[in-house]
């Protein structure tokens, strides 16, 4: 109850030069679900860059949900117990234009301009990724030093038809055992 009346004080910084979305303490109050800890920015005419460590660090949220914004660069790397980070329908076009905790298991990145995976490296713990409906080749797609990934989509983007049957065999193998690709099984 402590994080919530905390929440409700927070003033977020977007550095962006023509935001529609104030950030009041009504619009904050509507944002923060404290049953599943989930932040939803989503459909807010976010544009440019958002930086939520600094008013947002030390919660304990988990679940980030800022899609369908117009979001060029994100940074919650602080936020270490987050598991799963929705921005899909951005612009975010160059993968270190985001700044995530490492410990992130669930990314959404569809509909983005995505065309190099370069990044993905470091994030050993990802078990799903969405990264469909971006301009990535076969060459960009290498998963193999990743062992707790479980489910990833690359579908609508320029891949060959054997990369997506390799990666469709991929996800069948896993969800035959398990029905929810997003569970979290910590």
């Amino acid at each position: 109850m402590k994080k919530v009346l905390l929440l409700v004080s927070l003033v977020l910084f977007i550095s962006s030069c023509s935001n529609e979305f104030e950030f009041t303490k009504e619009n904050v109050e509507s944002t923060y679900k404290v049953e599943n800890r989930s932040l939803n920015l989503e459909g807010k005419n976010i544009k440019n860059f958002v930086n939520l460590n600094s008013y947002m660090s030390g919660t304990e949220v988990n679940n980030i949900f800022v899609w369908n914004n117009e979001i060029q660069l994100i940074d919650v790397s602080w936020f270490e117990k987050l598991w799963k980070l929705d921005i899909n329908n951005n612009d975010i076009r160059f993968i270190w234009d985001l700044k995530l905790p490492e410990k992130v298991r669930h990314l959404n990145l569809s509909n983005n301009n995505l065309d190099s995976l370069k990044w993905l490296e470091k994030y050993t713990n990802l078990k799903t990724i969405d990264l469909s409906y971006n301009n990535l080749e076969d060459e960009d797609l290498i998963f193999d030093s990743y062992p707790r990934l479980k489910f990833i989509n690359i579908e609508w983007n320029n891949v060959s038809e054997e990369m997506l049957e390799t990666i469709d065999s991929f996800n069948a193998r896993y969800l035959l055992n398990n029905e929810d690709p997003y569970a979290d099984d910590k």
